[in-house]
């Protein structure tokens, strides 16, 4: 009997061997000569092979009991694959619900041809049996839920809890279940039998589905709740690697008095923002369409767009919401013409060379689109015509662009920068040196920047004269902070020209890479400029100029009005909360007036500058 046993042995591990011989080299022989279209999951085949037994109409009992083998190998090869977290495709997680059923029916079935036992009641104990499957496989994908990162909001407190469910044990658990579930079907147990397990294993399931549900509204689905109970009005996507765009609009954005939210695709700005707001920002779990649309709820109307970018497509895919790009500057480098604007709904422009800018360089936007609104920044900026040859040290402002992204949008004057200030320096004026804050993405540039701030410190320590750089000018003071100081300014082919003009003030752009004549008609902001070029000469004359009798004042001011759109005061500001509100449906009755405090006034609802002034 013993050596019958072990002969039975031998010959089922070499019977197993040559299996396991063959399966391969058919994988492999699948791989090399069948197509991709063409192959098939293993489970898939496992599944069918076990839907074709247990469904046929007269089968035994053995073939059963091999239908219910299938069933549970192929739903613990697809549960395998959930709860390591592995990427399947819809098809293959609905293989798995399929699977269970399987499992479920060839139960019922074998219990039912192997003992008297009343159908409901059999029945009954395997639906209990499905669900607790169905909740098997639930867990996977709450465990393969990705966590949203998010600041600002009260469903951010706290540390989320880890997805602590071991796969390994999991899969064992399941295994036992379903290898009980056949040896009670197999051997005719009572059916109470059947019902104490399946209860167990609903229970089992509930318990660590449960777990994983936690680890899921933790990381996402609470943030999606609060969202939704705030019911913003509109949002703004960024995409954006520095900050500043979204910084020069965040002040307005929040006179329109409604809630809105942050949605950025950079997870290094989230603190960042989060810094200089108080309202919701949000970083994606992945960037695409369907995850924007579960972020954002329906109650959003409008979205302002303060940076151009390319990946802005995810979100404009949503026709529901109204798209406004605001622009984050109003210059001539190729940004503010980009033909990508098009793609936005409505278009927010300083004044009426914007319009021009754009059909000038071939884009064709509709005229409806824009809304000339003035730049609400430079409302702040106060106006004066005085002259400055009368100071004896004017405060001169240099404003440097960066480096741009491609090597046709460069049009720093970093490069001549140390000149540029060594001229100024030379004729006594106190200097505010500003540099763009992409300047400092580029070793050259920082070098440069670095070499100009040393050459502002020699001099403070030889003349006395206090010069400013570094945070103060860079980020302590605002544009129109600058502004306001300083009595000139030196720029190049910068948005910062165009929030100038609302001073009036005389100022000279730097043209690196073309003769002053080409830089006037490729760049009309410098129509009312002082053009420094090249030729050395180019230096001494615009700086007598912009220092001395300024011949360009009647010039700068009728270019003013071009540009800037007329506005006089809170005029900006105004156009641009009416402007938003048409949009958002909202009255503008909520709205009354802005308070100022200094050069950094700020508008603010009704309510709140009455409390100020009090």
């Amino acid at each position: 009997m013993g050596g019958r046993a072990r002969s039975w042995q031998n010959n089922s591990v070499s019977l197993s061997v040559t299996l396991i011989n063959w399966l391969r080299r058919a994988r492999r022989v699948v791989i090399e000569r069948v197509p991709m279209a063409f192959r098939t999951d293993a489970s898939t085949v496992v599944a069918a092979v076990a839907a074709v037994l247990l469904l046929a109409g007269d089968v035994t009992v053995m073939v059963r009991i091999l239908g219910i083998a299938l069933a549970g190998i192929s739903w613990l090869a697809g549960a395998a694959r959930l709860l390591q977290r592995l990427p399947m495709t819809a098809g293959q997680i609905g293989g798995v619900l399929c699977s269970g059923l399987l499992l479920t029916i060839g139960t019922g079935g074998l219990y039912l041809t192997r003992a008297v036992n009343p159908e409901v009641i059999v029945w009954s104990w395997c639906g209990v049996l499905m669900i607790a499957l169905w909740l098997a496989g639930c867990q996977p994908q709450l465990l393969r839920t990705k966590p949203l990162a998010v600041a600002n909001l009260s469903a951010a407190n706290g540390q989320a809890p880890v997805a602590s469910l071991s796969p390994a044990l999991t899969l064992r658990v399941w295994w036992g279940v379903i290898g009980a579930t056949g040896v009670l079907a197999a051997v005719a147990a009572p059916v109470w039998a059947l019902g104490v397990l399946a209860l167990l294993a609903t229970l089992v399931s509930l318990v660590t589905t449960a777990v994983a549900w936690r680890f899921a509204d933790h990381a996402r689905y609470r943030v999606l709740r609060e969202i939704k109970r705030l019911r913003p009005k509109f949002v703004v996507p960024y995409d954006g690697t520095l900050t500043y765009q979204v910084e020069m609009w965040e002040a307005y954005f929040r006179l329109l008095a409604v809630p809105y939210l942050i949605v950025t695709l950079k997870p290094a700005t989230l603190e960042p923002l989060a810094s200089m707001t108080n309202v919701p920002v949000i970083v994606p779990a992945v960037d695409t369409v369907a995850e924007i649309d579960a972020i954002i709820p329906a109650s959003v109307r409008v979205a302002f767009y303060p940076h151009n970018s390319g990946r802005n497509s995810i979100f404009l895919a949503n026709n529901d919401i109204k798209s406004v790009f605001v622009h984050h500057g109003d210059g001539d480098k190729p940004p503010s013409y980009a033909a990508k604007s098009a793609r936005y709904d409505h278009l927010f422009v300083a004044g009426q060379a914007a319009i021009d800018r754009y059909a000038n360089h071939g884009v064709t936007i509709p005229e409806e689109k824009f809304h000339i609104i003035g730049r609400p920044q430079a409302d702040n900026i106060l106006l004066d015509r005085s002259s400055v040859a009368e100071k004896s040290h004017p405060v001169v402002l240099y404003a440097p662009t960066w480096q741009g992204k491609r090597t046709s949008e460069d049009y720093s004057s970093l490069p001549m920068g140390l000149q540029i200030v060594n001229g100024l320096l030379s004729r006594g004026a106190r200097v505010i040196f500003r540099p763009h804050p992409a300047s400092k993405c580029s070793a050259v540039h920082r070098r440069q920047i670095r070499a100009i701030q040393q050459a502002l410190e020699a001099d403070r320590q030889q003349t006395g004269l206090e010069h400013v750089w570094g945070h103060q000018a860079e980020s302590g003071w605002t544009v129109a902070d600058v502004s306001n100081v300083s009595d000139a300014m030196i720029s190049d082919a910068s948005g910062i020209v165009t929030d100038f003009m609302q001073s009036a003030k005389p100022y000279a752009m730097v043209s690196t890479r073309m003769s002053a004549a080409e830089f006037k008609k490729c760049v009309p902001t410098s129509v009312g400029a002082y053009v420094i070029d090249r030729d050395p000469v180019s230096l001494d004359l615009a700086l007598d100029d912009l220092l001395g009798a300024d011949p360009l004042s009647g010039v700068r001011w009728r270019r003013r009005t071009y540009y800037l759109g007329g506005f006089l005061d809170d005029g900006a500001t105004r156009a641009f909360l009416a402007e938003s509100r048409k949009l958002l449906g909202e009255s503008s009755a909520l709205w009354s007036g802005f308070r100022r405090m200094g050069s950094k006034s700020l508008v603010t609802p009704l309510e709140e500058s009455e409390e100020a002034v009090a």
